[in-house]
């Protein structure tokens, strides 16, 4: 990689780990081009040139964070302000600023019978859904949740509390459907392996035939049933 380029990807994951470390100190709405320049040590213009906008370059931090928080999921050091940032902005209408990488989805608690709210990646998209993945496996508590309550609400851009019915893919399936994400999204791909320690994902060979049990994936049908 050439030196310019090299020191480009520097400055540019200078920015987001920058904007990780402000938005639980500040708040999302307090992190503004010129606080994030001066704590990472340059120009505002610098931070222009790399991000088209505040929402885009915080939005990506997010995103980067919430896959270090899977990676990370043991030492749980990812800041639970930042972890659940995402929330509000989805309630306002601004999921739009992650664009098809994030959904919130509300589910029902199998316990306590509330309304719980979680911000999840995107696997697939297409016009009467999509399909989200469970970095914690099929412990994670809205996993659980929702195989106990399939009927759930999502916020995805624009849409907020979407009627959904949530679906548990056929473990047998899981292979196929990640090695087609795969082949469409590789560099997406690649992150996603690394966090989730599947490095299968960042090459071009046969999944694992039991990754479907390690990586359980949802299908959110938009409408319910």
């Amino acid at each position: 990689m050439p030196p310019g380029a090299e020191h480009g990807l520097q400055v540019r994951e200078r920015l987001l780990s920058t904007a990780i470390e402000l938005v639980p100190e500040r708040g999302w709405s307090a992190v503004s081009t010129r606080i994030l320049a001066e704590r990472a040590g340059v120009s505002p213009s610098v931070v222009h040139y790399h991000f088209s906008s505040m929402p885009a370059l915080l939005g990506e931090a997010v995103v980067t964070a919430m896959r270090g928080m899977l990676a990370e999921a043991v030492t749980r050091r990812i800041p639970r302000a930042l972890a659940r940032s995402p929330i509000p902005l989805f309630r306002a209408g601004l999921g739009f600023v992650f664009g098809r990488r994030l959904v919130m989805l509300e589910h029902v608690g199998r316990t306590s019978g509330l309304r719980r709210y979680v911000v999840l990646e995107v696997l697939e998209w297409d016009s009467r859904g999509l399909v989200i993945v469970s970095g914690y496996g099929r412990g994670a508590q809205w996993y659980r949740n929702v195989l106990a309550h399939p009927d759930v609400r999502v916020w995805t851009g624009f849409r907020r509390g979407v009627s959904s019915a949530a679906e548990p893919i056929p473990a047998a399936e899981v292979p196929t459907r990640l090695a087609q994400y795969r082949d469409r999204h590789q560099r997406s791909a690649k992150a996603l392996g690394r966090t989730l320690d599947l490095p299968d994902l960042a090459g071009d060979g046969p999944l694992r035939a039991d990754v479907g049990t390690r990586l359980p994936l949802v299908r959110i049908e938009f409408g319910g049933r």
